[in-house]
C-alpha cells in the first residue's frame, strides 16, 4: 500500500486533502504526520506556512519521540534541529540522537542561544565532538567560563589522540645492539695439548677419488717413446 507521504510527493492528493495534511489531520501515524508536515513546510509554497505553524504547536510528547528516534527521516531531524525551527525542549534529545548529523549540529552551534549553549556543553556527545566545540568558540553568547571549558575539552581530546599512538619500545632498542655485538664476537680456538695431533677431516663436498682423477693425465698428453727396431736374424750356414 502506498504511503500518504508518497502520494503527497507525487501531487496525487486533492486540494482539500492537502489542507488536512497541512493541519496534521490525516489518518496516519503521528510520526508520518510529522514527516508530511516537514515536507510541506520545506517544499510546498501554498501550504508550507500552515504546516510550519502546525509543527510549532505539535504535541510535545510525539515531537520528543520523533526527535529521539534514530529511525526518524534525516529531513525531519534536520528540520527540528535548525535554529529557525528548534523547540528548546527537544534539543537534549536531538543532541544525543546518533542520526542527527554532526554537520547540522556544527551549523546550529554557530548561532546557538545562551540557553542552547548550556544544553550543548552538558551533552556527552557534544563534549567529545571537536568540530562542534570549535564552532561554539566564536559564538557571541558564549561565556568566559564556557570558553575555558571548551578549551580544556579540546586540549584533553588532543592528549587522548596522542595517547593512542604506540610509544617506541626503549627496551627493544637497547637489546638489539647488544645482541648484534655478541654475534660479531669471534670465539678463540681451543688449546691443543702437547703431543696431540689435530685430526683433519677431509671435506665431504669433494669425493676421495677426485685427486686421482685430477692427477691422471690424458693419453694424448703423455710423451711418446721411440720404437726399438730389431733386425731380422739370418739363418746359419749349413
Amino acid at each position: 500500500m502506498t504511503r500518504m507521504i508518497d502520494q503527497i510527493r507525487a501531487s496525487k492528493l486533492p486540494s482539500n486533502m492537502m489542507q488536512f495534511a497541512a493541519k496534521g489531520a490525516l489518518n496516519v501515524s503521528p510520526a508520518e504526520n510529522v514527516e508530511i508536515l516537514v515536507y510541506l513546510a520545506k517544499h510546498n509554497k501554498i501550504f508550507g506556512e500552515l504546516a510550519r505553524m502546525t509543527l510549532a504547536g505539535w504535541d510535545e510528547k510525539t515531537s520528543l519521540h520523533v526527535a529521539s528516534d534514530p529511525q526518524s527521516p534525516p529531513e525531519v531531524l534536520d528540520y527540528l534541529v535548525s535554529p529557525d525551527n528548534l523547540r528548546p525542549k527537544l534539543l537534549p534529545a536531538l543532541l544525543e540522537n546518533p542520526s542527527v548529523r554532526e554537520s547540522e549540529l556544527t551549523k546550529f552551534a554557530i548561532s546557538a542561544s545562551a540557553e542552547s549553549i548550556g544544553m550543548m556543553l552538558r551533552s556527552p556527545r557534544i563534549r567529545s565532538a571537536v568540530k562542534v566545540l570549535d564552532a561554539l568558540k566564536p559564538n557571541p553568547y558564549l561565556k568566559k567560563e564556557q570558553l575555558d571549558d571548551i578549551k580544556s575539552l579540546l586540549k584533553a581530546g588532543e592528549v587522548a589522540a596522542r595517547g593512542d599512538e604506540p610509544a617506541p619500545d626503549a627496551t627493544a632498542e637497547s637489546i638489539v645492539p647488544a645482541r648484534l655485538v655478541a654475534e660479531m664476537q669471534v670465539e678463540p680456538p681451543e688449546p691443543v695439548a702437547p703431543g696431540a695431533h689435530a685430526q683433519v677431516s677431509a671435506p665431504t663436498s669433494q669425493p676421495a677419488s677426485a685427486p686421482v682423477e685430477a692427477a691422471a693425465a690424458p693419453a694424448s698428453a703423455r710423451p711418446i717413446r721411440a720404437a726399438r727396431v730389431i733386425p731380422p736374424q739370418m739363418p746359419a750356414p749349413r
